[in-house]
Protein backbone atom coordinates (compact mmCIF):
# COMPACT_ATOMS: atom_id res chain seq x y z
CA UNK A 1 0.00 0.00 0.00
CA UNK A 2 1.28 3.37 -0.69
CA UNK A 3 2.44 5.32 1.98
CA UNK A 4 0.78 9.12 2.37
CA UNK A 5 2.14 11.79 4.58
CA UNK A 6 -1.01 12.70 6.17
CA UNK A 7 -3.25 10.68 7.89
CA UNK A 8 -6.06 10.20 5.69
CA UNK A 9 -8.06 8.53 8.37
CA UNK A 10 -8.95 11.96 10.06
CA UNK A 11 -10.87 13.35 7.20
CA UNK A 12 -14.04 13.70 7.01
CA UNK A 13 -14.51 12.84 10.61
CA UNK A 14 -18.70 13.99 10.17
CA UNK A 15 -20.36 14.74 13.50
CA UNK A 16 -23.19 12.36 14.13
CA UNK A 17 -26.61 13.98 13.03
CA UNK A 18 -28.90 11.35 13.99
CA UNK A 19 -31.03 13.42 15.90
CA UNK A 20 -30.97 16.05 13.57
CA UNK A 21 -32.70 13.78 10.57
CA UNK A 22 -34.94 12.35 13.01
CA UNK A 23 -36.33 15.84 14.26
CA UNK A 24 -35.83 18.12 11.36
CA UNK A 25 -34.38 16.44 7.65
CA UNK A 26 -36.75 13.45 7.30
CA UNK A 27 -36.23 11.67 4.64
CA UNK A 28 -33.56 12.80 1.86
CA UNK A 29 -30.81 12.53 -0.83
CA UNK A 30 -27.33 13.02 -0.92
CA UNK A 31 -24.76 13.59 -3.06
CA UNK A 32 -20.96 12.79 -2.53
CA UNK A 33 -18.87 15.18 -5.11
CA UNK A 34 -15.37 15.87 -5.21
CA UNK A 35 -13.97 19.03 -3.51
CA UNK A 36 -14.12 22.67 -5.08
CA UNK A 37 -13.45 23.53 -7.66
CA UNK A 38 -14.42 20.44 -9.55
CA UNK A 39 -17.67 19.78 -7.87
CA UNK A 40 -18.62 16.34 -9.98
CA UNK A 41 -20.98 14.13 -8.31
CA UNK A 42 -19.48 10.50 -7.72
CA UNK A 43 -22.30 9.07 -5.77
CA UNK A 44 -25.80 9.45 -4.96
CA UNK A 45 -27.56 7.57 -2.38
CA UNK A 46 -31.13 8.33 0.26
CA UNK A 47 -31.40 8.11 3.80
CA UNK A 48 -33.78 9.30 6.60
CA UNK A 49 -36.45 8.22 8.33
CA UNK A 50 -35.81 5.70 11.26
CA UNK A 51 -32.64 2.92 12.05
CA UNK A 52 -29.60 3.11 9.67
CA UNK A 53 -30.28 5.08 6.96
CA UNK A 54 -29.39 8.22 9.48
CA UNK A 55 -26.07 7.56 9.25
CA UNK A 56 -25.83 6.63 5.49
CA UNK A 57 -23.53 9.44 4.84
CA UNK A 58 -20.92 8.76 7.82
CA UNK A 59 -21.53 5.45 6.90
CA UNK A 60 -19.35 5.97 3.74
CA UNK A 61 -16.75 7.77 5.28
CA UNK A 62 -16.24 5.21 7.87
CA UNK A 63 -16.39 1.88 6.05
CA UNK A 64 -13.83 3.93 3.96
CA UNK A 65 -11.62 4.60 7.03
CA UNK A 66 -11.92 0.87 7.83
CA UNK A 67 -10.74 0.16 4.07
CA UNK A 68 -7.70 2.10 4.47
CA UNK A 69 -6.29 -0.74 6.27
CA UNK A 70 -6.04 -3.16 3.58
CA UNK A 71 -6.35 -0.97 0.43
CA UNK A 72 -10.12 -2.72 -0.22
CA UNK A 73 -13.60 -1.22 -0.80
CA UNK A 74 -15.67 -0.30 -4.65
CA UNK A 75 -15.00 2.52 -6.82
CA UNK A 76 -16.96 4.94 -4.36
CA UNK A 77 -14.71 4.03 -1.58
CA UNK A 78 -11.43 4.39 -4.00
CA UNK A 79 -12.15 7.35 -5.23
CA UNK A 80 -12.84 8.89 -1.83
CA UNK A 81 -9.23 7.28 -0.78
CA UNK A 82 -8.09 9.41 -3.43
CA UNK A 83 -9.50 12.53 -2.64
CA UNK A 84 -8.36 11.73 0.87
CA UNK A 85 -4.92 10.89 -0.21
CA UNK A 86 -5.12 15.13 -1.89
CA UNK A 87 -5.01 16.24 1.71
CA UNK A 88 -8.61 17.12 0.96
CA UNK A 89 -12.26 16.38 2.23
CA UNK A 90 -15.06 14.80 0.23
CA UNK A 91 -17.93 17.48 -0.63
CA UNK A 92 -21.52 16.62 0.12
CA UNK A 93 -24.85 18.00 -0.11
CA UNK A 94 -28.52 16.74 1.14
CA UNK A 95 -31.56 17.43 -0.65
CA UNK A 96 -34.41 17.30 1.61
CA UNK A 97 -37.48 15.93 0.43
CA UNK A 98 -41.02 16.85 1.42
CA UNK A 99 -44.12 15.61 2.34
CA UNK A 100 -46.08 13.67 -0.55
CA UNK A 101 -49.47 12.42 -0.47
CA UNK A 102 -49.82 11.58 -4.65
CA UNK A 103 -47.81 10.79 -7.72
CA UNK A 104 -47.87 14.59 -8.73
CA UNK A 105 -46.12 15.60 -5.70
CA UNK A 106 -43.88 12.87 -5.86
CA UNK A 107 -43.23 14.20 -9.69
CA UNK A 108 -42.45 17.85 -8.58
CA UNK A 109 -40.26 17.04 -6.22
CA UNK A 110 -38.48 14.54 -8.49
CA UNK A 111 -38.48 17.51 -10.93
CA UNK A 112 -37.41 20.34 -8.30
CA UNK A 113 -34.67 18.00 -7.07
CA UNK A 114 -33.17 17.76 -10.64
CA UNK A 115 -32.99 21.44 -11.77
CA UNK A 116 -31.80 22.30 -8.12
CA UNK A 117 -29.08 19.62 -8.37
CA UNK A 118 -28.34 20.74 -11.63
CA UNK A 119 -27.74 24.60 -11.04
CA UNK A 120 -25.03 23.01 -8.58
CA UNK A 121 -22.88 22.60 -11.79
CA UNK A 122 -24.47 23.83 -14.76
CA UNK A 123 -26.19 27.22 -13.13
CA UNK A 124 -25.11 29.07 -16.64
CA UNK A 125 -26.91 26.50 -18.94
CA UNK A 126 -30.29 25.87 -17.18
CA UNK A 127 -33.21 27.65 -18.99
CA UNK A 128 -36.22 27.09 -16.20
CA UNK A 129 -37.83 29.89 -15.29
CA UNK A 130 -39.29 27.99 -12.61
CA UNK A 131 -36.44 26.98 -10.04
CA UNK A 132 -39.02 24.34 -8.20
CA UNK A 133 -40.30 24.18 -4.74
CA UNK A 134 -37.54 26.39 -3.93
CA UNK A 135 -33.70 25.82 -2.33
CA UNK A 136 -33.87 22.67 -0.96
CA UNK A 137 -30.16 21.79 -1.20
CA UNK A 138 -28.04 21.83 2.27
CA UNK A 139 -24.49 21.68 2.07
CA UNK A 140 -22.41 19.92 4.58
CA UNK A 141 -21.68 23.24 6.92
CA UNK A 142 -25.70 23.83 7.01
CA UNK A 143 -26.58 20.46 7.78
CA UNK A 144 -23.86 20.29 11.05
CA UNK A 145 -25.49 23.58 11.69
CA UNK A 146 -28.90 22.66 12.50
CA UNK A 147 -27.52 19.87 14.35
CA UNK A 148 -25.54 22.39 16.70
CA UNK A 149 -25.19 22.54 20.30
CA UNK A 150 -25.10 25.92 22.15
CA UNK A 151 -21.79 26.92 23.15
CA UNK A 152 -20.89 26.20 26.64
CA UNK A 153 -18.01 27.16 29.16
CA UNK A 154 -16.69 23.86 28.62
CA UNK A 155 -16.19 25.06 24.65
CA UNK A 156 -13.87 27.84 25.86
CA UNK A 157 -10.95 25.53 26.93
CA UNK A 158 -8.25 27.44 29.21
CA UNK A 159 -6.76 28.81 26.26
CA UNK A 160 -9.51 31.01 25.55
CA UNK A 161 -10.02 32.57 29.44
CA UNK A 162 -9.83 36.04 29.24
CA UNK A 163 -9.13 36.40 25.53
CA UNK A 164 -10.81 38.59 22.69
CA UNK A 165 -13.62 36.54 21.37
CA UNK A 166 -14.83 38.53 18.17
CA UNK A 167 -18.52 38.19 16.37
CA UNK A 168 -18.67 38.66 13.22
CA UNK A 169 -22.14 38.64 10.74
CA UNK A 170 -20.84 36.46 7.75
CA UNK A 171 -23.93 36.07 5.59
CA UNK A 172 -23.54 38.92 2.90
CA UNK A 173 -20.21 37.93 2.61
CA UNK A 174 -20.05 33.70 2.32
CA UNK A 175 -22.76 34.64 -0.62
CA UNK A 176 -20.42 36.61 -2.64
CA UNK A 177 -17.82 33.76 -1.77
CA UNK A 178 -19.08 30.84 -1.01
CA UNK A 179 -16.38 30.26 1.47
CA UNK A 180 -17.23 30.70 5.37
CA UNK A 181 -13.13 31.53 6.07
CA UNK A 182 -13.18 34.02 3.35
CA UNK A 183 -16.59 36.38 4.20
CA UNK A 184 -14.40 35.96 7.84
CA UNK A 185 -11.24 37.68 7.17
CA UNK A 186 -12.63 40.87 4.74
CA UNK A 187 -14.20 43.38 4.96
CA UNK A 188 -14.48 45.02 8.53
CA UNK A 189 -14.90 48.42 10.04
CA UNK A 190 -12.80 48.11 12.53
CA UNK A 191 -11.39 50.55 15.43
CA UNK A 192 -7.65 51.22 16.04
CA UNK A 193 -7.82 49.81 19.25
CA UNK A 194 -9.93 46.78 18.57
CA UNK A 195 -7.40 46.12 16.04
CA UNK A 196 -4.50 46.15 18.83
CA UNK A 197 -6.57 44.08 20.84
CA UNK A 198 -3.73 41.30 21.82
CA UNK A 199 -4.29 37.17 20.78
CA UNK A 200 -7.73 38.01 19.50
CA UNK A 201 -10.01 35.03 17.84
CA UNK A 202 -12.66 35.57 15.09
CA UNK A 203 -15.65 33.38 14.48
CA UNK A 204 -17.67 33.70 11.86
CA UNK A 205 -21.72 33.69 12.17
CA UNK A 206 -24.54 33.02 10.40
CA UNK A 207 -28.40 33.15 12.52
CA UNK A 208 -26.25 32.70 15.22
CA UNK A 209 -24.50 29.40 14.26
CA UNK A 210 -20.46 29.40 13.95
CA UNK A 211 -19.76 28.27 10.70
CA UNK A 212 -15.86 29.86 11.03
CA UNK A 213 -13.07 30.61 13.44
CA UNK A 214 -9.62 31.69 13.14
CA UNK A 215 -6.91 33.43 15.12
CA UNK A 216 -6.22 37.26 14.30
CA UNK A 217 -2.25 37.72 13.51
CA UNK A 218 -2.85 41.13 12.05
CA UNK A 219 -5.01 43.20 10.23
CA UNK A 220 -4.14 44.66 6.99
CA UNK A 221 -6.37 47.79 5.06
CA UNK A 222 -8.47 46.71 2.02
CA UNK A 223 -10.01 49.31 1.17
CA UNK A 224 -8.37 52.73 2.16
CA UNK A 225 -11.59 55.02 1.21
CA UNK A 226 -14.14 53.32 3.47
CA UNK A 227 -11.42 52.11 6.19
CA UNK A 228 -11.84 48.81 6.37
CA UNK A 229 -9.74 46.19 7.12
CA UNK A 230 -9.01 42.00 6.53
CA UNK A 231 -7.82 39.60 9.01
CA UNK A 232 -4.36 37.72 8.42
CA UNK A 233 -4.87 34.71 10.10
CA UNK A 234 -2.60 32.43 12.18
CA UNK A 235 -2.92 28.50 11.57
CA UNK A 236 -4.07 27.92 15.21
CA UNK A 237 -7.01 25.76 14.94
CA UNK A 238 -10.77 26.25 16.74
CA UNK A 239 -12.93 23.59 15.96
CA UNK A 240 -13.93 23.39 19.46
CA UNK A 241 -15.75 26.87 18.50
CA UNK A 242 -17.11 25.52 15.21
CA UNK A 243 -20.70 24.66 14.66
CA UNK A 244 -22.08 25.93 18.28
CA UNK A 245 -24.89 28.15 18.62
CA UNK A 246 -24.37 31.85 20.60
CA UNK A 247 -27.74 32.88 21.04
CA UNK A 248 -27.55 33.01 24.50
CA UNK A 249 -24.07 35.31 24.24
CA UNK A 250 -25.57 37.48 21.70
CA UNK A 251 -28.95 37.91 23.70
CA UNK A 252 -27.83 40.93 25.91
CA UNK A 253 -26.32 43.01 22.63
CA UNK A 254 -28.68 41.14 19.61
CA UNK A 255 -30.27 44.37 19.26
CA UNK A 256 -26.93 45.65 18.52
CA UNK A 257 -26.07 42.76 16.26
CA UNK A 258 -29.33 42.49 14.22
CA UNK A 259 -28.04 45.74 12.87
CA UNK A 260 -25.14 44.61 11.94
CA UNK A 261 -23.01 45.39 14.30
CA UNK A 262 -21.58 48.94 12.99
CA UNK A 263 -19.21 46.44 10.99
CA UNK A 264 -17.09 46.34 13.76
CA UNK A 265 -18.51 42.84 15.49
CA UNK A 266 -19.08 41.83 19.20
CA UNK A 267 -16.31 41.46 21.05
CA UNK A 268 -16.10 39.69 24.44
CA UNK A 269 -14.03 37.94 26.97
CA UNK A 270 -14.71 34.67 28.92
CA UNK A 271 -13.86 34.88 33.10
CA UNK A 272 -12.65 32.09 34.80
CA UNK A 273 -15.85 32.20 37.17
CA UNK A 274 -17.84 31.76 33.20
CA UNK A 275 -18.99 35.17 33.32
CA UNK A 276 -19.06 36.67 29.92
CA UNK A 277 -17.76 40.73 30.03
CA UNK A 278 -18.45 42.46 26.35
CA UNK A 279 -15.71 44.57 25.11
CA UNK A 280 -17.78 45.81 22.52
CA UNK A 281 -21.30 45.72 22.06
CA UNK A 282 -24.40 47.79 22.65
CA UNK A 283 -25.47 47.89 26.42
CA UNK A 284 -22.33 45.86 27.09
CA UNK A 285 -22.04 47.62 30.66
CA UNK A 286 -25.43 46.35 31.45
CA UNK A 287 -24.95 43.03 30.70
CA UNK A 288 -23.82 40.34 32.75
CA UNK A 289 -24.31 37.01 31.80
CA UNK A 290 -22.75 33.38 32.96
CA UNK A 291 -22.25 30.42 30.78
Amino acid sequence: MTQHPLDRSVLNLEKDFDRLVEENLGAYIYILKYPAPDNRPFYVGKGGGTGKGNKRIIDHFTKARKALKNGSGDLKTKIIHDIWGQGKEVDWVIYKCGEVTNVSDVAEIVESALIQYSTLFLSSQITNKNRGKGDSFLTKEQVLGRASKKVAFENFQSQYIRRPIMLFPIEKGFNKTNSYTEALIRSWKISESNRNLSNAVAIGLIDSISYAALSIQEWRVCDQDTKRYEILPSSEQHESLRYKHFGQILAPVLDYWKYGCGGGGIIFEIQEDRSVIFIRGKNKKAATIRL
